[in-house]
C-alpha cells in the first residue's frame, strides 16, 4: 500500500525545499571551484610556455646579434617597447634594426611568430597583457602599472620573468608595451 498525504498538508513542505536548495548549492560550489582549479592550472601553464618562449627568443638573439635588445650596443638603446616587440618578432639587421621582410641585411630572426602575452596580467577587458616593462636601470624611472604589465625585461642580463608569480622558479625580469 502507498501511502497518502493528507489534505492538508502541502505536497512539499518547506523544510523540504530548504534542503533541496542547500543540495543545489552545495553541488553548484564544487564545480565552480573544480573550474577554478582547472583554470589556474591552464594559466599556469600557458605563462611558463610563453616565459619559455621568450628566454629562448632573447637567447637566439644574443646568439646572433652578440647583444641582447635594448643593451647599449643595440638600434634599440631607447628601450622603445614596441620596437623591443618588433626585434623579437621581425627580421633584424646585425645592429638591430627591424623589417617585415628579409633581404640580404635583414636576415636574422623572426624569434617568434608572435609576441606572447602573459596571461596573469589585464589589460582592459583582454586576458593577458602583452606590455612590457623595459628596465633601463635609469634611478628616475617610474614604477611600472602592475596591473597592466605582462613582463618585466632588464636588458643588462637579457633577465626577462613574468609581472605575476608564475612559478618561483620560473621567476626573472622583462616588459614591452603593445602594439
Amino acid at each position: 500500500m502507498g501511502t497518502r498525504r493528507s489534505k492538508n498538508r502541502p505536497p512539499i513542505t518547506l523544510l523540504e525545499l530548504s534542503l533541496l536548495f542547500l543540495a543545489f548549492a552545495v553541488v553548484g560550489v564544487a564545480f565552480g571551484l573544480r573550474e577554478q582549479a582547472r583554470e589556474r592550472a591552464r594559466r599556469k601553464a600557458i605563462a611558463e610556455a610563453n616565459l619559455s618562449a621568450l628566454r629562448a627568443a632573447l637567447e637566439a638573439y644574443r646568439n646572433d646579434h652578440g647583444f641582447y635588445p635594448c643593451s647599449p650596443g643595440d638600434a634599440n638603446r631607447s628601450a622603445d617597447p614596441v620596437l623591443f616587440r618588433r626585434q623579437l618578432t621581425w627580421y633584424t639587421d646585425r645592429t638591430g634594426n627591424v623589417s617585415r621582410v628579409p633581404d640580404s641585411c635583414f636576415r636574422f630572426g623572426p624569434y617568434l611568430p608572435s609576441f606572447p602575452p602573459n596571461p596573469y596580467a589585464s589589460r582592459g577587458r583582454r586576458e593577458g597583457s602583452m606590455a612590457v616593462w623595459i628596465d633601463t636601470g635609469a634611478t628616475s624611472a617610474p614604477d611600472p602599472p602592475k596591473a597592466s604589465v605582462g613582463w618585466f625585461y632588464d636588458p643588462r642580463t637579457g633577465e626577462i620573468s613574468a609581472s605575476a608569480p608564475v612559478a618561483k622558479s620560473t621567476s626573472e625580469s622583462l616588459m614591452a608595451e603593445g602594439e
